[in-house]
């Protein structure tokens, strides 16, 4: 029988907040532990304190990106005298992509959205007889199962316009929570990256704009948001061969679209944008006694405590970043994951 010690650990870097919550959720199904990190340099952190089996490491992130990371990880793993594999998770399926990635050292590229029975291959490759997996046969979901998926979403999901439930579900692994799990991020997060896209325009830095056009595009292909997705990957593309003209004109009509299906999805999520506005500011004193409280309630274990301050935390008009914070805290609280409760505080610590 398999102890907790024997369950192989994974590390996740990846800047964005749904691919955190569906590969954690993957992972948790094939029994393995993992641990995330936001940034390169949170991961190279945590890689610092912990011993992992496997790195999953996300090629396109802010600031430090997926080849810097991994430069300094190897860094890391010579003076620890010990290395780990380090799989590329990419969006570019392109065969040049592919051999630089490998030409770098990555011990495997995998495509985004990671398919839930690819990852469970890899890890058989990888770690061999460290990888203990449950022992049915890993594979994508029937259609048959996918049609029982879809109908135990809410109703009123089918008729937004401008997504492809069927689609993100496929995506989210034909599993209807993590779907739902996966919308209530992306709405979170979506004022944010508007701004973000924006600003990085008028201010002429295209390197930034494109980065933030990739995260938009990742985040909406995986919730179904399809034309959205396309039009930011189109954008993005204008953006890298230098066609400021269609990356300027393209960039309100995108926006646009994203506001009206943040307006659709948030009068059934969480109220719409009118009624959010009517919630109080929180002062950063506030935000950080409620931090620190729930921070001891997880370590006391104390639930009911939980469940009352995620409330609280509710009842205030947040910042983006909060936002997805709050429903990320949220998911964990509801599968009672202790682990990633304590490791989404510890990021506001």
């Amino acid at each position: 029988m398999k102890t907790e010690n024997s369950r192989p650990r994974i590390l996740i870097i990846d800047d964005m907040a749904i691919n955190q919550m569906l590969l954690s959720s993957q992972l948790e199904a094939l029994d393995v532990e993992a641990d995330v990190a936001s940034s390169g340099e949170k991961g190279l952190e945590l890689y610092g304190k912990n011993h992992y089996d496997l790195i999953l490491l996300d090629q396109i992130m802010p600031d430090m990106d997926g080849y810097e990371t991994f430069a300094r990880l190897k860094e890391l793993f010579k003076e620890k005298g010990h290395a780990v594999p380090v799989i590329c998770e990419t969006a570019d399926d392109s065969d040049e992509a592919k051999e630089k990635l490998t030409a770098a050292g990555f011990a495997e590229v995998m495509i985004k959205p990671i398919d839930f029975g690819e990852l469970h291959d890899m890890m058989v490759r990888q770690l061999g007889d460290t990888y203990q997996s449950i022992r049915q046969p890993v594979r994508e979901a029937s259609d048959e199962e996918l049609e029982a998926a879809y109908h135990e979403l809410p109703e009123w999901l089918h008729s937004i316009e401008g997504l492809d439930v069927r689609y993100g579900l496929k995506r989210c692994g034909g599993n209807a929570s993590d779907y739902m799990d996966a919308l209530a991020i992306f709405v979170a997060s979506i004022d944010d990256k508007a701004k973000s896209v924006k600003h990085y325009l008028e201010a002429d830095n295209e390197r930034i704009q494109i980065l933030r056009l990739h995260s938009l595009k990742s985040s909406s292909r995986l919730v179904g948001a399809v034309t959205l997705a396309e039009q930011a990957a189109a954008l993005e593309a204008a953006g890298k061969v230098g066609n400021e003209k269609a990356l300027k004109s393209g960039t309100e009509t995108l926006i646009a679209h994203y506001r009206e299906i943040e307006e659709q999805l948030k009068a059934h999520l969480g109220g719409n944008a009118k009624e959010a506005g009517l919630l109080p500011p929180v002062s950063d004193e506030t935000l950080h006694e409620i931090y620190a409280a729930l921070a001891d309630a997880v370590r006391a274990d104390d639930g009911d405590n939980i469940d009352t301050l995620l409330r609280s935390l509710g009842e205030y008009a947040l910042e983006s970043a909060d936002a997805v914070r709050l429903e990320r805290l949220k998911i964990a609280r509801r599968k009672m994951d202790k682990k990633i409760l304590q490791n989404i505080l510890a990021e506001v610590e």
